[in-house]
């Protein structure tokens, strides 16, 4: 099988290296994240969470497509921006965006009727590894090595899946093989935030946020961006925002469209 260094493959090293920093790094984090009195976050509630934060646009995404060239079938498979945020080193924003991910090539990337249903299996397939993902994070049982040494594994098992998918799907059409192809670029753009001096400035995905309360997270242990007013970030979405001033704060929510190149914060 012919690859043209598909993003999903351009992220496999750095999300695998982020596994071994979050996870042995750690240690005061990984006892509040694995802590044996939380109540799990269930693989359904997952999904749930994922298609909500699709449909509510809270989600920004190229889509996934494919074309045929020559003898092979060509994907450009889907890019989710937040893969580039910080909040991607946290293991359950890693693995909700494993399912959003699913979710988009399932609605985006096959034309063909003939074409989702041989697909549909693997997608359900990766699905379960998924799943098998969540248990290993909330396994408190295992040591912080191996569960990133699980979390790697699988990791490897749900590309392979996706992989054989789509090779399935290129001899269905004709094809000998499938590439994937490189995609665009990140759409993000600096933004200034605008607060009275010495506010410091915390910032995460809304549905980072909405993930890590479902999972049982205190505030205080989510992958946070500081800033300090009067300083740029690069951003493009739905941000849950903390402004911490004077020993006091405050929490809202931010919305960064394409045009927006400010944000106004108040104190707290």
């Amino acid at each position: 099988m012919i690859r043209h260094f598909p993003r999903r493959t351009l992220f496999a090293a750095s999300r695998a290296v982020a596994i071994a920093i979050v996870l042995c790094c750690c240690g005061e984090f990984a006892h509040s994240a694995f802590a044996a009195d939380k109540p799990a976050l269930s693989a359904a509630r997952l999904k749930e969470l994922a298609s909500k934060a699709i449909r509510s646009g809270e989600i920004q995404f190229t889509p996934p497509h494919n074309a045929m060239n020559g003898d092979t079938m060509e994907v450009n498979d889907v890019f989710i921006f937040q893969l580039r945020d910080r909040d991607a080193e946290d293991p359950y924003v890693r693995i909700f965006l494993d399912q959003v991910e699913i979710d988009l090539r399932r609605q985006y990337l096959l034309q063909r009727q003939s074409s989702r249903q041989l697909m549909e299996p693997y997608y359900v397939k990766m699905e379960q590894i998924v799943g098998k993902k969540l248990a290993v994070v909330e396994d408190a049982k295992l040591s912080d090595d191996d569960r990133a040494a699980a979390l790697e594994k699988l990791d490897g098992e749900l590309m392979k899946t996706y992989e054989a998918g789509l090779q399935a799907v290129a001899i269905s059409v004709g094809r000998a093989r499938f590439a994937f192809m490189v995609g665009a670029a990140d759409q993000s753009h600096d933004v200034k935030l605008v607060a009275s001096e010495k506010a410091t400035i915390d910032m995460v995905r809304q549905t980072t946020a909405s993930l890590l309360k479902d999972a049982g997270r205190d505030e205080a242990d989510f992958p946070w961006s500081s800033y300090q007013a009067g300083e740029t970030a690069r951003l493009l979405g739905d941000y849950y925002c903390r402004v911490r001033l004077n020993g006091k704060q405050t929490t809202l929510t931010k919305k960064v469209g394409e045009k927006t190149d400010q944000l106004d914060f108040p104190d707290p």
